[in-house]
């Protein structure tokens, strides 16, 4: 299958008649790269595709409560009333060995009472009317609904994909579609209802009914489960819109910001705290400076005090020696005429007596004042260093708090006003509101959903209970007995037939995702096998030594890029060869990944390969890389005055 044209009207964000040609160019050019910003309408490109396809059986990204809601919901606002919607999709195929090109159109307007839609299927250029009537059936024989997985993957919903639970998911029903087990399974629901018929039409009334009133409870609960699991999985793309959406209000407010607007309250208070106890650490310097803390200002001067104090306590000792001395000589003097009898004349002692001053230097020079001797005697030593250390340690504090004061004014100078967030915070406000609610509806439908289902187990038993005692009471009619006898035993051979199936092929399909794995990921030695159970098809990546890897011992771009690698592994085991359409594949890949995901699988993934892609993904030098293989491209350009999307061939720059 290769897409060749997708045209609109009218639908979604593309208003009036446009086209894209999607065809490649040959083998060697199979890309088309489109680009555009969210909300520009890739999605609905996407959409467009299994729209015009499947119709009311499409699984679209944003179907509403009904598909005519969504229909209406399609229509471009900006369309005349009773405007004609529609899409129109153009593609080739070959079949038994011919080429047959189909064009299919889906067409819709509203109506009084509700929405009219219409079918048209040409082949080959010609208006096939049989061909629209039977189209819902032979559109499963072109391409099965249940392999559009593997055609059409919004990138974003990959790495969800690689948890074991989802493989499975995808492996079960990829497996089921490329092996034709459908059939199979319808073949199994037929037999079923020919049992039942046959053991009904042999029962009493009373059994009858009661198989009939238990019947249509199952089905109403098994409709009402499909609602719940449905609404829950809406509430589950609401709640990823509105996550997306408060991440975005979140960067608006950080750029404008508005996280210091919410902490500036925060910021006030520790202002005012550092504040404070900048004062009080002046208070405590004060206080110092009152005491012996100044001395520390003048070290030389006081060892030069402390050496005169010791210079002027031996001068009072020498004055005291000298007066003292004085004494002795008019003492002496006195008394040396009466009692002296030694041949040294008394003129002579008094002569030397008098002399002594000036042989001991004198009195002369300045002697320190008492008050000021004990003053400098007071001061300790070990104390006037303790306080330096507690005087040094309270300065570098002070200037810390300085440092933090300058940066805390330099923060609440930054601080938006309240009229500048105010729009923002009501909108992050609404936001969150938003996706609580959406969380509490989305637990709720899921516990409603698991109540469901445990009452469909209870059900089905009493079901089975009603049918065996249908059965025993038809026993008696060995024809219907035999006839329910033979479609149980051929529903037995056909589980059979549908394990051995699925054993036979799931070897073959492990390989080419192992061999798909391997080719992507950038860790050569990381892999060492893959496996598919053929009872639970659960996926198992396989370590050196032979266990299987964890979910969460993988990263986030690892397991992306396996479940890419199980999406493409599936697709080469088909038979059919697919296109792929990938919308916004690089959103959750780091750089490494996105050069190895786009060098190792865009451009080569199959015959025909349509890139969906933002600005920030396939651009640049990874667009560069692959520009050899790529066959078009084109930008899709919205207009927020008008709600509106326009397609330019090749890439334009475009801001928001």
């Amino acid at each position: 299958m290769t897409f060749e044209e997708i045209a609109f009207t009218n639908y979604g964000p593309f208003v009036g008649h446009q086209t894209i040609d999607l065809s490649p160019d040959g083998a060697d050019r199979p890309v088309v790269v489109v680009h555009g910003l969210n909300g520009a309408g890739k999605t609905s490109l996407l959409d467009s595709i299994q729209l015009a396809l499947y119709g009311k059986r499409a699984n679209l990204s944003k179907k509403r409560n009904s598909y005519d809601s969504f229909l209406a919901g399609a229509i471009h606002r900006d369309a005349a009333p009773g405007a004609i919607a529609a899409v129109e999709l153009q593609f080739t195929m070959q079949q038994r060995g011919v080429l047959v090109r189909y064009r299919v159109r889906r067409e819709w307007r509203l109506a009084k009472n509700g929405v009219a839609e219409g079918l048209t299927v040409w082949r080959d250029g010609e208006e096939d009317r049989f061909l629209t009537g039977a189209w819902a059936e032979h559109v499963e024989e072109l391409l099965p609904s249940g392999l559009t997985h593997l055609v059409l993957f919004d990138g974003e919903k990959i790495e969800q994909m690689a948890h074991p639970d989802s493989a499975r998911n995808v492996v079960r029903t990829g497996i089921h579609a490329l092996l034709g087990l459908d059939i199979v399974a319808t073949l199994e629901s037929d037999l079923v209802a020919v049992e039942r018929k046959i053991t009904r039409v042999s029962v009493t009334e009373g059994t009858r009914e009661k198989i009939l009133i238990a019947e249509a409870e199952l089905a109403c609960l098994e409709t009402q489960i499909g609602v719940l699991w449905s609404d829950a999985a809406t509430f589950r793309t609401e709640l990823d819109n509105r996550l997306r959406e408060r991440h975005d209000l979140q960067q608006q407010m950080h750029e404008r910001g508005g996280d210091l607007w919410e902490r500036r309250q925060a910021l006030e208070s520790s202002r005012k705290e550092r504040d404070a106890e900048l004062d009080d650490i002046r208070a405590q310097l004060v206080d110092a400076a009152g005491g012996a803390l100044p001395f520390l200002v003048c070290g030389r001067l006081l060892r030069g005090l402390r050496d005169r104090q010791i210079e002027s306590e031996a001068r009072r000792d020498q004055q005291e020696f000298v007066r003292l001395t004085h004494l002795f000589a008019a003492q002496l003097a006195e008394a040396l005429p009466r009692q002296t009898s030694d041949p040294i004349t008394s003129a002579d002692l008094i002569r030397a007596t008098r002399a002594l001053p000036e042989t001991t230097g004198g009195a002369g020079g300045w002697t320190m004042p008492a008050e000021v001797s004990a003053a400098l005697t007071a001061v300790d030593q070990e104390a006037l260093a303790a306080e330096r250390a507690e005087a040094a340690h309270l300065v570098e504090r002070s200037r810390a708090l300085q440092a933090d004061l300058e940066t805390l004014d330099r923060q609440l100078a930054a601080v938006p006003s309240e009229d500048q967030v105010a729009q923002l915070i009501a909108n992050l406000t609404a936001c969150n509101a938003a996706i609580e609610e959406a969380e509490r509806n989305r637990a709720e439908r899921l516990e409603q959903h698991e109540s469901s289902i445990e009452l469909g187990k209870r059900l089905r038993l009493r079901f089975a209970d009603l049918e065996r005692a249908a059965r025993d009471e038809a026993a008696a009619l060995e024809d219907a007995d035999r006839i329910a006898s033979r479609a149980e035993e051929t529903r037995g051979i056909l589980k059979r037939f549908q394990t051995l199936l699925i054993e036979r092929h799931a070897a073959s399909i492990a390989e080419k995702v192992e061999a798909a794995a391997r080719t992507l990921l950038r860790k050569q030695h990381l892999i060492h096998g893959v496996e598919i159970s053929p009872t639970t098809l659960d996926v198992l990546i396989k370590k050196a030594d032979g266990t299987p890897f964890l979910a969460d011992e993988l990263s986030a771009g690892e397991r992306q890029l396996f479940a890419v690698a199980v999406l493409w592994g599936l697709s080469k085991a088909s038979s059919r060869p697919l296109p792929a359409i990938i919308d916004t594949p690089l959103s959750r890949l780091d750089k490494g990944h996105r050069h190895q995901f786009v060098q190792q699988y865009l451009a080569h993934a199959s015959h025909q390969v349509i890139v969906l892609t933002t600005d920030t993904e396939v651009v640049g030098p990874l667009l560069e890389s692959i520009r050899p293989r790529v066959a078009r491209e084109y930008t899709l350009v919205g207009s927020n005055r008008s709600s509106s999307t326009t397609i330019h061939q090749g890439f334009v720059e475009v801001t928001e």
